[in-house]
């Protein structure tokens, strides 16, 4: 297992993200982000309404997708916002999901090729297009969870891959509405696989 090479693929990759949008931030003069006080402000909203238990302010917030990703997103303002500002603790979530989405990649396809799977890994690390769209807010959370999800699929391990499969394409789905259609066809291939 090259392990190294999985270590450094991810470290490496999220050392440009970062570098790119948070510190120093060279991508924040020349490329978009998307929905940045949008999904932080909604973010912040349905975490201060489940921290003070208030049920009601999360019920009124009405962003029109599914609140698992402004959540996350929420809980990282909250947490780290205050030490490294409120930007920058958002862009963190997207960053680390579109970081660690490296690691179901790698596992799906090392059943088939290590290097396979070392250069699929390598692409998503270092993909220009991934880079800059690492900071959609709701997509690298929701294609971590459909990754993984696609990973316990494919494995079909005796222990649990069902279950397995069935969570992380929930949460998927609980990040963005568009994930539910992916599932669909995971659970087809699922079935027709058996």
């Amino acid at each position: 297992m090259p392990a190294p090479a999985l270590i450094f693929l991810i470290s490496t990759s999220f050392l440009l993200r970062f570098t790119c949008w948070i510190g120093p931030g060279f991508c924040l003069q020349s490329l978009t982000i998307y929905d940045v006080g949008l999904i932080s402000s909604f973010g912040v909203s349905y975490v201060e309404g489940i921290r003070t238990g208030n049920l009601t302010a999360v019920a009124s917030v009405h962003p029109g997708v599914p609140p698992l990703g402004m959540i996350l997103t929420g809980i990282g303002i909250t947490t780290i916002g205050p030490y490294i500002g409120q930007l920058e603790a958002g862009l963190l979530v997207p960053i680390t999901f579109s970081t660690a989405t490296i690691i179901p990649i790698y596992l799906t396809l090392r059943r088939y090729s290590s290097r396979a799977a070392i250069l699929a890994s390598a692409l998503i690390a270092f993909d220009p297009y991934l880079i800059q769209y690492s900071t959609a807010y709701l997509d690298a959370i929701g294609t971590f969870f459909a990754a993984t999800a696609t990973y316990y699929m494919l494995s079909q391990s005796p222990r649990g891959w069902l279950w397995k499969t069935a969570l992380f394409g929930g949460l998927a789905s609980l990040t963005k509405l568009t994930y539910v259609i992916f599932m669909a066809a995971l659970i087809f291939l699922a079935a027709y696989s058996r």
